[in-house]
């Protein structure tokens, strides 16, 4: 499993609205943290069929004006928004969504942080297709900001939990990341059914066989919808971050997420970090 604790954070921005929140997020987990932060930035640049050697060979030196321009807006923002850190800059042109698993796949990434870009039609509002992209496919956690939240301050990491091998991940994530930044940690478990939700068993005591100090997370129990219940503890507690595990199934030749993780990521009042099951 990869360690959020050491191993590089790739960032990706569009350069848009969101990049200063993603940068400042990346810039206080690399740091807290002692991880190599590399911030990617990809465009892409798709020719119609129908356009003439000429017309191409015209786009293609604009296009690669546009990457030298972007090199420059991306160092700028840099230079504003991690003033005093030690910085990999990456400008790629390509397919956002094969960019930025590539570049995680050659750092060796422990974590991505991404936009997840509003998308105008009903039922994705919230969620970007990049995002979605990269929560269904990375092999890695993925953080999402679908906002520009501002950074943790105090206020807890949630941490959604059941039996699951990839809430067990989620769980030891969430707890290791809380303290590189200093948070403390709820847990909370929604029971669906008609009887009261019970703790996890054993929570604690299996975070402390994976080589880690001793747990100090608050549990929580509620009844209902799990969705609907997590997202309205987020915003209760005024929690930093929301930790979910990605329960990931094939469907046809493609793996897709369980419907309660799309629904935390489209409507949770905070980031995301999303973590894949073990390997």
């Amino acid at each position: 499993m990869k360690n959020v604790l050491s191993d590089p954070v790739l960032c990706a921005v569009d350069l848009g609205e969101l990049s200063p929140a993603l940068l400042q997020w990346s810039g206080l987990i690399a740091g807290r943290c002692g991880c190599p932060l590399t911030v990617l930035h990809s465009m892409w640049l798709d020719l119609p069929p129908y356009f003439t050697p000429a017309r191409a060979q015209a786009i293609a030196a604009e296009s690669s004006a546009a990457l030298a321009d972007a090199r420059t807006l991306l160092d700028r923002l840099v230079q504003t928004h991690l003033a005093g850190m030690k910085v990999s800059l990456r400008v790629e042109e390509g397919d956002p969504r094969d960019a930025i698993l590539r570049a995680a796949a050659s750092l060796k990434a422990g974590l991505v942080v991404v936009g997840a870009q509003a998308h105008a039609a009903l039922r994705r509002v919230r969620f970007g297709s990049v995002a979605e992209h990269l929560v269904h496919t990375s092999a890695v956690p993925v953080l999402t900001l679908a906002a520009p939240a501002p950074v943790p301050s105090g206020a807890p990491i949630l941490c959604a939990v059941d039996d699951s091998p990839a809430s067990h991940q989620a769980m030891l994530h969430a707890v290791r990341l809380a303290q590189c930044l200093g948070l403390p940690v709820a847990a909370v478990h929604v029971s669906s059914g008609g009887n009261a939700p019970g703790a996890i068993p054993d929570l604690c005591a299996w975070l402390e066989t994976q080589d880690h100090p001793p747990c100090e997370v608050r549990e929580i129990t509620r009844q209902g919808d799990p969705a609907a219940q997590v997202v309205a503890l987020a915003s209760e507690i005024r929690a930093s971050l929301l930790v979910v595990g990605a329960k990931r199934r094939l469907f046809g030749e493609e793996t897709v997420l369980g419907s309660t993780t799309l629904r935390l990521l489209r409507h949770a009042p905070c980031p995301v970090l999303t973590v894949g099951e073990p390997k």
